[in-house]
């Protein structure tokens, strides 16, 4: 996969305090990455560096090759963004206003402007005035600005703010269409991990403007192991003990919950559940993965209490 951003050894100081701290990653074609930290963590000082509303004063931010400090021009041309809640022109259509964006670039392909309208489930509406959308109508009208000028990078800041459950399914569905099919580099800053962690192939953990950590979400290698808890009846807890072992050593038995916790390759459950089913009564079976949530925390957690710089954002 292509690099479309690289970012290096970025550093940000304000008023004498350092709020960005050897800053170091990179996002590719196709990937939609999770750049996730509670509010205050440099998720927003961060993109702002990127898209150049704010100086680089110590480290370098390259995307598609071009270095933003030195061809900001050429950079910025690949790049789309939202900052949370995007703002339109309310008594023009959600065409008009693509029209009019459109223009700012220098060209308008009114072909485009219908098929990316059609994606993002707004074509039957496109000549309608925004001021009757809705936020999540809104939003995606947003997705489909941000993607006018065709960028290789995709940002958003906070996208799924005030959204409600519908609206942020809808995002996540063009989200992934934009990354798989058109191959857009996704970078997504959020304090909601539950949700990136649904999309995201791999999410940036920071505090306190500082990396704590790359965690890389993928699962679809057969050698990964995932951590199931089962239920069983207690008087059978024994018997399942020893066949449990026979698939993982390190089981652990709670026996005043009845509850067994199981790490295994996931082709090997079916084979597990067989088994097991044959020798216990299995009353519940479930995979207890750790949350990026919980990741995050433990990740703080080993980091120590920083609170150096609590004003970042």
């Amino acid at each position: 996969m292509k690099e479309v951003l690289r970012i290096k050894n970025v550093n940000k100081v304000i008023k004498g305090t350092r709020i960005l701290k050897d800053i170091n990653f990179s996002v590719h074609s196709g990937e939609i990455v999770g750049f996730v930290g509670p509010n205050g963590a440099g998720k927003t000082s961060t993109i702002k560096l990127i898209v150049g509303l704010s100086k680089i004063e110590e480290g370098e931010i390259f995307i598609c090759g071009y270095n933003v400090q030195e061809k900001y021009s050429e950079a910025i041309k690949y790049v789309g963004a939202i900052s949370e809640m995007p703002q339109f022109y309310n008594f023009m259509s959600a065409r008009k206003n693509l029209i009019h964006y459109a223009k700012m670039n220098g060209k308008v392909d009114k072909k485009y402007i219908e098929e990316i309208l059609e994606v993002v489930d707004l074509l039957k509406v496109m000549d309608k005035k925004v001021k009757t959308f809705s936020l999540g109508m809104k939003q995606r009208l947003g997705i489909a600005q941000a993607l006018i000028h065709k960028p290789s990078l995709l940002i958003l800041d906070e996208p799924t703010n005030g959204l409600d459950p519908q609206g942020i399914i809808e995002l996540r569905q063009n989200l992934m269409f934009f990354a798989k099919n058109e191959g857009i580099a996704i970078l997504i800053s959020s304090h909601i991990m539950s949700e990136l962690e649904i999309i995201c192939s791999k999410v940036i953990m920071i505090s306190n403007g500082e990396i704590l950590e790359i965690q890389d979400l993928q699962n679809n290698n057969n050698t990964k192991k995932n951590r199931y808890v089962i239920t069983v009846d207690s008087n059978q807890l024994a018997i399942t003990n020893e066949l449990v072992k026979l698939y993982d050593n390190n089981a652990v038995v709670d026996e005043k919950s009845s509850n067994l916790i199981v790490n295994l390759q996931i082709e090997k459950v079916p084979d597990f559940i067989r088994t097991l089913s044959k020798e216990v009564n299995i009353y519940q079976f479930k995979n207890a993965n750790v949350t990026l949530e919980e990741k995050y925390l433990a990740s703080v957690k080993g980091r120590g209490d920083r609170n150096d710089s609590a004003n970042t954002k």
